[in-house]
């Protein structure tokens, strides 16, 4: 189902972009990319990743603040984790743009992702899904 979100905002947003390509700002882009994807911990799939950043499979790693892995999540708490997509984040991902171009096209970007009831749960599904429409769309 979010694979089907995802794809929907992203054809919403594209449908509303004229494609422009100007210049070429492919090793600034990669920068930027590494930067939002970059993981706080990468351990091992059975392993959780601590709100601290270390791999463990004690409750102190995958309790409360646990990033990732089989994190054990208390009934009476409810986490909610997600990612906005700012200005300045869309600004650095679409540099070549001018400013008045680029915030029309964020508020597209905005408005179909609010249609769609989608928002990224973290910064690498962002990093992905900008990095899918400035690919489909040769820098916007």
């Amino acid at each position: 189902m979010r694979i089907i979100q995802v794809s929907f905002v992203l054809i919403i947003f594209l449908s509303a972009v004229l494609h422009e390509v100007k210049g070429n700002f492919v090793s600034e882009f990669i920068q930027i990319l590494k930067r939002l994807v970059q993981p706080k911990c990468s351990c091992p799939q059975n392993e959780c990743c601590s709100k601290w950043g270390y791999c463990g499979r004690t409750d102190a790693y995958c309790g409360d603040g646990c990033q990732s892995g089989p994190c054990k999540i208390s009934s009476k708490t409810i986490h909610t984790i997600s990612f906005d997509i700012t200005p300045e984040v869309f600004a650095c991902i679409f540099p070549n743009i001018d400013i008045d171009l680029r915030i029309r096209r964020f508020n597209g970007l905005t408005e179909a992702m609010k249609q769609m009831k989608w928002k990224p749960v973290n910064s690498t599904e962002a990093a992905i899904f900008l990095a899918h429409v400035s690919h489909e769309t040769g820098g916007l």
